[in-house]
């Protein structure tokens, strides 16, 4: 029964596949009411028949199948649409038309028949190039760094979904939580005062176990202590762990259903970090003022030096790890500020000290 209507599609998009660069305009109509005709037959036989029955396990596998037989046939059809190059633009915009009604009985099913619909699923090519004309992002004017710092790992990682450089198609099930994320965000920036932690707390409570918000909440942390002595970087830590089991969050799936649990993945990573911390960490000291260090930091920066490519990141491991000539503390807002607005003098003085390098270079290698 059901299984006629998906070999009648398959044999009319091969008819195109086969060869649509040859047909004129009365064969392509003639295609195109015959495709759209089949689509809502299958429309029809699906709500009709079966959106009673869905309790049974059976069916639902069969209803499974057949969704990721539709969303095949789109993406053959996408591939004939992107890739062939003596298609017509008439052609083109015909094929957009029957994949659109495509995802419409895809959508329906979606919103109609509950489990018989495979979240875990992918979605179609067309799905997703449609989806990436909307783009996430997120902003409150006069917001602190952190709070940007956050909302920026939130837009991208939703982005990062349905970008177009990638192979990778999200599930639905991917889609739905980065519509729902986008929600509370949207949301919690009606109120009138929100910052980092109100936010981080929000999205840990839906378990968003995305790789950029984890780090985004490492790197916060690490910042924190960065400046503590012993005694305080350990009751700091403590109370982190004790915040994270205490706010925890209900037993449901996350963002990413192959990593841990937000709340599991970061306990852990503060009890580490608490377990290893022994106090300050020792610095090293460089002959060097903030303004010179910021200005190599940049040039090391522009020129490959550095894997890691977030800027704050290496302010932060350099704030950490090294004094300057004059100081023994550097905070990360003074070496921000040196390595975005180095002025005429501190470039010539390093100019000078990397000139020696050369010098040494020349002497040693190149005699």
């Amino acid at each position: 029964m059901f299984k006629r209507e998906t070999h009648q599609l398959e044999a009319v998009v091969g008819e195109l596949l086969i060869s649509a660069t040859d047909w004129q305009a009365d064969q392509l109509a003639s295609w195109r009411d015959r495709m759209l005709k089949a689509i809502e037959d299958l429309q029809k036989r699906l709500s009709g028949q079966f959106l009673n029955a869905l309790k049974e396990q059976p069916l639902k596998r069969y209803l499974h199948f057949h969704q990721r037989y539709l969303i095949h046939l789109s993406d053959r059809l996408t591939d004939l649409r992107s890739q062939s190059a003596g298609l017509s633009s008439t052609i083109a915009n015909v094929i957009n038309e029957v994949l659109e009604g495509i995802e419409k009985v895809l959508d329906n099913a979606k919103e109609h028949f509950g489990e018989g619909f495979d979240l875990s699923a992918s979605v179609s090519l067309y799905h997703k190039e449609r989806s990436a004309q909307i783009r996430y992002s997120f902003s409150i004017p006069n917001c602190d760094q952190r709070t940007y710092g956050l909302l920026e790992a939130v837009a991208n990682t939703l982005n990062e979904l349905t970008e177009p450089n990638t192979q990778r198609k999200p599930t639905y099930y991917e889609m739905l939580f980065a519509h729902k994320i986008s929600s509370i965000i949207a949301q919690l920036l009606t109120m009138t005062a929100i910052d980092s932690r109100l936010l981080f707390d929000r999205l840990y409570m839906e378990n968003f176990n995305a790789p950029a918000f984890a780090l985004w909440y490492q790197q916060d942390v690490l910042e924190s202590i960065s400046g503590l002595d012993g005694a305080a970087r350990k009751q700091f830590l403590n109370q982190e762990i004790n915040r994270l089991l205490l706010t925890g969050i209900p037993p449901r799936q996350g963002f990413h259903e192959d990593r841990l649990s937000i709340n599991e993945e970061l306990t852990r990573w503060v009890v580490k970090v608490a377990t290893l911390d022994t106090g300050a960490v020792q610095q090293l000291p460089l002959d060097l003022s903030v303004t010179q260090i910021g200005l190599f930091i940049r040039l090391c920066q522009q020129t490959g030096c550095f894997h890691e490519q977030s800027i704050s990141g290496l302010l932060r491991f350099f704030v950490r790890h090294f004094t300057s000539k004059k100081q023994t503390h550097i905070s990360q807002k003074s070496l921000a500020k040196a390595f975005y607005n180095a002025d005429q003098t501190t470039a010539a003085t390093c100019r000078a000290w990397l000139q020696r390098m050369i010098d040494q270079i020349n002497k040693r290698y190149f005699p």
